[in-house]
């Protein structure tokens, strides 16, 4: 059962009770971190990646520790639209999170796309069996000047609203002709046929902390036998991958729950 409750000052918070026992609850609530000047890490890093391990390098600010009224904490994801366009980071580069490792090196070869590896074997995140429903909370503020960078030599203002993502993603664990394992990457995580299941959200302009409760989609059955690798995925433009958003578009995301069977 699902138990959404609203406290007298408003803040919203989204309860799960069931048997003991019949059901494994994996839980993020961001609290732990390393403060930067002008990006703070989330922690622990050998679980949680993100965008501005690579562009904060160059001055932008794309993650934040949040603190929220209650004084826990949450993540700040933020789009940067750079004033000129930089030699490894794009116009505009979204605010990122996601469980996997970012590597700056396919950027100095001119792949941006391949820095983030996105996925840590099943057991290794302690995922505990089939994922069922992906839970959390999030606000989102969409910033004014949508841009499209895909082109780097020719940046055009687009007149559409940015919009953030939040998913969850399920893939099996295969080996490729070089003998290493496939990690998914930016060219292939909303399209790769090793994914099984996916759990996606697109968030739109909201104020207040709004809960979200989403069912995984399965692609493919479910082996109980087989090895996988998982990943959480947050941006705060969801075409960030395309190099398309608002500067300044913010996401803030806390209190993740992927519920397995």
């Amino acid at each position: 059962m699902t138990y959404t409750v609203t406290a007298e000052d408003g803040t919203v918070k989204v309860y799960t009770a069931f048997v003991e026992g019949t059901r494994k609850v994996l839980k993020y609530s961001f609290e732990d971190w390393k403060e930067g000047t002008k990006n703070d890490e989330l922690l622990p890093k050998d679980l949680w990646a993100g965008s501005a391990a690579g562009a904060g390098i160059l001055g932008g600010t794309l993650l934040r520790k949040e603190t929220r009224e209650d004084g826990t904490y949450a993540a700040k994801l933020i789009t940067f639209e750079y004033p000129n366009e930089p030699s490894l980071v794009p116009k505009i580069t979204a605010g990122s999170i996601f469980i996997g490792k970012f590597d700056m090196l396919p950027a100095l070869q001119g792949d941006r796309l391949s820095c983030t590896k996105f996925g840590l074997d099943a057991d290794t995140v302690s995922l505990g069996g089939k994922p069922l429903r992906f839970k959390g909370v999030y606000k989102y503020e969409s910033g004014s000047n949508y841009l499209d960078a895909s082109n780097y030599e020719d940046v055009k203002p687009v007149d559409i609203k940015d919009k953030g993502q939040i998913q969850a993603v399920l893939y099996k664990v295969q080996t490729g002709e070089d003998g290493k394992e496939i990690v998914l990457t930016g060219h292939d995580v909303n399209t790769s046929e090793l994914r099984v299941a996916v759990a996606n959200i697109i968030v739109e302009d909201i104020k207040e902390y709004t809960p979200f409760n989403i069912e995984f989609e399965y692609l493919q059955e479910y082996d109980r036998t087989a090895k996988y690798k998982f990943a959480i995925i947050c941006s705060s433009s969801k075409d960030g991958d395309l190099f398309k958003g608002a500067g300044g578009s913010t996401l803030i995301v806390d209190e993740f729950e992927v519920i397995c069977e």
